[in-house]
Formats: structure tokens, C-alpha cells, sequence
């Protein structure tokens, strides 16, 4: 696995936890008992388990910062799961870009060069074709 490769995989999710951890606790919270507090997390942890956790500290970045919005977010309170995922694939778009045009270069063929006589033989096939096409006319 390449280093790109290694920096665009998911996780590590203690990290991911951590970030989003940081982030609710920037808002205001509703009291609310440890079962919906854990049900919070697992609908955090569920949005953002295939996503490399840089992607989601820049994404938290964006929310606080305001950056990136839809038109309808209320940077007021800590974005939904489903918020923060948006934001997390906006991050990590370009490196996904990245490495999948590196995968498609890294596999490419080397074509090999037509030879003088396949040029000739391809030249003389093209030659038939136009003179066909002008008789048909």
C-alpha cells in the first residue's frame, strides 16, 4: 500500500471519535441521558467510519469557520452526521482525485510503436477506403 494510499484509507476512528468529541463540545447541548449521547456518537461514528480522519478534522474546520455551506446550515449549533460527512467528502475529494488518477497512471501499457510496414499496410487500407467512397459517390 502506498503512502497516498495509506493517507486516504478510513479511520484511525479513536482519532475521528476525538474530532467529533471536540466539535460537539463547541456547542451548546440539550440535556440529554447517556443513552442518547451514545446513540449520537454511534450516528456520528456510522457517517464518518469510511472517511480518513483528516477529512474530518478539516471538514470541522469548515463548520466552524462557516466555510462550505448549502445555504441552510445554523453554524449556531454542531452539524448533523450526515452535515459533517458532506463536509468531510469536500475534503477529501482532491486526494481521492489524486489517487485515482496516480492508479490510473501507475497501470498504464507502454504502446509499442507501429512498424514502417504495418504503417504502409495501415496507409494503403485507408487509401482503399477514400477511393471506395468516391466511386460510391
Amino acid at each position: 500500500m502506498s503512502d497516498l494510499e495509506k493517507f486516504a484509507k478510513a479511520g484511525p476512528p479513536d482519532r475521528t471519535g476525538a474530532l467529533v468529541m471536540s466539535l460537539l463540545s463547541s456547542f451548546p447541548r440539550q440535556a440529554t441521558n447517556a443513552d442518547a449521547g451514545d446513540a449520537k456518537g454511534e450516528g456520528y461514528a456510522i457517517a464518518l467510519d469510511d472517511l480518513p480522519s483528516w477529512a474530518v478534522r478539516r471538514a470541522v474546520g469548515f463548520w466552524l469557520r462557516s466555510e462550505h455551506g448549502a445555504g441552510r446550515e445554523n453554524y449556531a449549533f454542531a452539524p448533523s452526521p450526515p452535515e459533517l460527512r458532506r463536509l468531510a467528502l469536500i475534503a477529501a475529494a482532491p486526494v481521492r482525485g489524486d489517487l485515482m488518477r496516480l492508479r490510473r497512471l501507475l497501470s498504464a501499457e507502454v504502446e509499442r510503436d507501429i512498424t514502417d510496414k504495418e504503417r504502409a499496410a495501415n496507409l494503403e487500407r485507408l487509401q482503399g477506403i477514400v477511393k471506395h467512397k468516391e466511386l460510391a459517390q
